[in-house]
């Protein structure tokens, strides 16, 4: 079963079994690259750092880092240039479009009762742990997920697991 290690500052979460020695095969997925907050956007290029994150990323695993899937949840997704722009050096025939209506595997349903619990009686209702198929079917040893920890608009805090269940999740569990 995979391992979630707590983001610090920059949120990298890996989710790997094994050691680091043994990984085969790797995949990034990275958070928001357009973020709504303009007092971050006037003190960090956003762009810059996620893609020389993800690209010291590709430099180091070289060809075992086979997939990097932008996590944009129910956003329109990158075109070629911005992938360019971004990214730099990282093939774009290694990067995967987040599908959220057809690419989507449900891990499992968290009960109502819990949510009513940790919403503080806000709200009732099951929600659906949903992510992209690939985390799931793509054999990998190795994910992180790249991103930085700020106010998110929608759900509170970006990164960690908003990166993972938000970003390559569906539009039930998104907008529920």
């Amino acid at each position: 079963m995979p391992r979630f290690f707590q983001p610090q500052q920059w949120g990298f979460v890996y989710l790997f079994q094994g050691t680091t020695d043994q990984h085969q095969q790797g995949l990034i997925v990275f958070g928001d690259f357009v973020l709504t907050f303009q007092s971050l956007i006037q003190h960090v290029d956003v762009d810059t750092v996620f893609g020389e994150i993800t690209e010291y990323s590709y430099q180091y695993y070289k060809e075992k880092l086979t997939d990097v899937l932008p996590a944009l949840g129910t956003h329109f997704p990158m075109t070629e240039n911005e992938l360019k722009k971004m990214f730099g050096s990282i093939p774009l025939s290694i990067f995967r479009e987040h599908r959220w209506k057809e690419d989507l595997i449900t891990l499992g349903i968290v009960p109502a009762e819990f949510v009513n619990q940790v919403s503080e009686g806000k709200v009732k209702y099951d929600w659906p742990a949903q992510v992209n198929k690939l985390l799931v079917e793509g054999n990998f040893d190795l994910i992180l997920s790249i991103g930085q920890v700020v106010p998110h608009e929608v759900v509170g805090m970006a990164n960690y697991n908003k990166n993972i269940f938000v970003g390559t999740g569906g539009q039930e569990g998104i907008n529920k």
